[in-house]
């Protein structure tokens, strides 16, 4: 009995070295691509800690001339979170500058409800449409 009783706790170690501890763990929910000005839902982030973030990168601008690479400047954008549960939305950011804790233009949403939201990236650019990358996590 005491055999089995150690193979089950040397396993039971194993497992929880393989698969890790999940208790407080940010999730990242993945990069994605994103294209404003064609109506579809552009990512989505499950928020498990009230704190999400999202950042954009690669960007390039198309109009009927072709398109022009912006690099990171992201001023014509704006991004909100919609709940896919409720159908509630934030009111729209402007993603800030890279500073010492993003290379890359970001915004943070403080204060979310767990669950599910889908991203809404738009720009305030007229006759243009912005494509580019998409992160999104929680902390």
């Amino acid at each position: 009995m005491k055999k089995a009783f150690s193979i089950f706790g040397s396993l039971a170690v194993a497992l929880v070295v393989l698969l890790g501890f999940s208790g407080g763990a940010s999730a990242y929910n993945g990069t994605g691509y994103f294209s404003t000005e064609d109506g579809k839902i552009d990512g989505t982030v499950t928020v498990n800690t009230k704190y999400a973030f999202v950042g954009v990168y690669d960007l390039e601008a198309y109009n009927s001339y072709g398109y022009d690479r912006i690099y990171e400047d992201a001023s014509m954008l704006k991004v909100r979170l919609c709940s896919y549960s409720t159908g509630n939305c934030t009111s729209y950011k402007r993603f800030t500058l890279p500073d010492s804790t993003s290379t890359y233009p970001y915004v943070h949403f403080p204060n979310m409800r767990n669950g599910k939201y889908y991203i809404d990236i738009i720009d305030t650019w007229p006759d243009y449409s912005i494509r580019g990358t998409y992160t999104a996590r929680d902390f």
